[in-house]
This record gives C-alpha cells, sequence and structure tokens, in this order.
C-alpha cells in the first residue's frame, strides 16, 4: 500500500509524512488550475555514522477538468461578455484572453477556430490574430514588441501548412471554403490593451515593429485597441 511504499523508499512516517499545505483547486475560484505541493523527508541510509536526512518539496499543476474553468469564473465571464468586456482586465490572463478574443471575432467577416489565426479578409488575403496584454508588459517596448513577434511568429508558422485552399467561418457560422494564395498572404494584429495604456510607448513600439517586418519583406499590420476598461488597481502594489 502507499504508506508501506513511501517507508521503504525512507520517507520519514510513511504516508502521514505527506504535507500537502500549499496546494490549490481552483483557488478562489478564479484560477482554472489544480496545484499539488507535497513537502516530505527523507532519512538517507547512515553513512560512516553520519545521520543525513533531507526536505524535498515537490509541485505539479494541472488544468482543472471542465476545460479548466470553474463555474464560479464561468458565471463572471459570460456576465463580462455581456457587458461588452467591461471589467475584463482584472481576469486570469487565459479567460480575459477567450472573452477578449470572442468579442473581437464577432466583428471579422470570415473567422477560424485555430491554423494560427481568428479571423480572415479575403481583401488582401489578411489573416488576422487577436492578442491581449496586461500587467507590466504592455509598459515597456520591449515586452510589446515581444508580445508582436510571438504573435506573428505563431501566425506565420501555423498558416504556412495551409494549402491554396482555406475553411473558415462566416457570420451564421457555417463553414465557408476560400482561396488564398500562399504567394500574396498578409497579416493583421489585433492589439488590445486596457484604457489606461501609455500611447506614445505603444505607438513606438508597434512601428518598430512594423519596419522591420518590412525589412524581412513581411507585410504585417497591427489595429491597436484602447478596450474594455481599465484594471482595478491594488492598493500598494
Amino acid at each position: 500500500d502507499a504508506d508501506r511504499f513511501l517507508r521503504r523508499y525512507k520517507v520519514e512516517d510513511g504516508l502521514d509524512g505527506l504535507n500537502f499545505n500549499g496546494s490549490s483547486l481552483m483557488a478562489y475560484g478564479k484560477s482554472n488550475e489544480v496545484q499539488m505541493v507535497v513537502t516530505y523527508k527523507i532519512q538517507v541510509v547512515k553513512l560512516l555514522g553520519i545521520d543525513i536526512h533531507y526536505t524535498i518539496r515537490q509541485c505539479a499543476k494541472s488544468s482543472a477538468w471542465g476545460n479548466g474553468v470553474s463555474q464560479l469564473l464561468q458565471q463572471e465571464v459570460e456576465t463580462i461578455e455581456a457587458k461588452n468586456g467591461d471589467g475584463v482586465w482584472d481576469l486570469p490572463p487565459l479567460e480575459r484572453g477567450k472573452v477578449i478574443t470572442n468579442l473581437e471575432r464577432k466583428k471579422f467577416t470570415y473567422t477560424s477556430d485555430g491554423n494560427g489565426f481568428d479571423g480572415y479578409n479575403p481583401s488582401g488575403n489578411q489573416f488576422i490574430q487577436v492578442a491581449s496584454m496586461h500587467g507590466e508588459t504592455y509598459k515597456k517596448e520591449k515586452g510589446i514588441t515581444s508580445k508582436l513577434n510571438s504573435t506573428l511568429n505563431d501566425m506565420e508558422t501555423k498558416v504556412s501548412k495551409l494549402g491554396e485552399e482555406i475553411t473558415v467561418k462566416n457570420s451564421s457560422g457555417n463553414d465557408v471554403k476560400l482561396n488564398s494564395d500562399p504567394d500574396t498572404r498578409t497579416y493583421k494584429i489585433v492589439l488590445v490593451v486596457p484604457e489606461n495604456a501609455d500611447k506614445v510607448t505603444i505607438n513606438k513600439a508597434v512601428g518598430d515593429f512594423i519596419t522591420a517586418q518590412a525589412a524581412k519583406r513581411i507585410t504585417v499590420t497591427v489595429d491597436v485597441k484602447y478596450d474594455y476598461g481599465t484594471p482595478t488597481e491594488i492598493e500598494g502594489g
């Protein structure tokens, strides 16, 4: 059994010696993770009369069942979507991204459930991806540029695997097949930031990013949206 197994491998007190303090199950209804933390002591075989003990702590994380969304969090997400995104910035990053992407996708003529893009515009053979930023990253040029680069790289990698005929969804949610010439494809990133984001910093980073891509003969535009309110300021932080 478990207790005998642990004692055989020198875990002190066997099963009773496992301390799970620090573990959490979708903490406060705001997290989408199950985090397991266990601390235990091991007594090493005595060598030269020396009694040695080690304290070991291990941690494992996983998305929870039900797509990793607690019922409480799901209700909050649905409420925020109904309010057109007001309050979205206080959600955990994963859920915030889902809400913003869902709201922005409604504005596209054609959408996609994957393949590295969220929307498609036949005019310009343009693939569109929504990206949102929060925290310290949108306050610094380096963080903004890094986000834009990673978003574009993801699009390029996945879109390059598509054939000349792509499948997208129309406004009714039905699959539609369209021709897309691989040699003339362009890209657009819809970058969504809080309303209080510094426009000078973001515009500088976006300009440098577009210039760098043009030098590599990649046609990409960035549509910056200062939407969905502002994050709640944390006192003292």
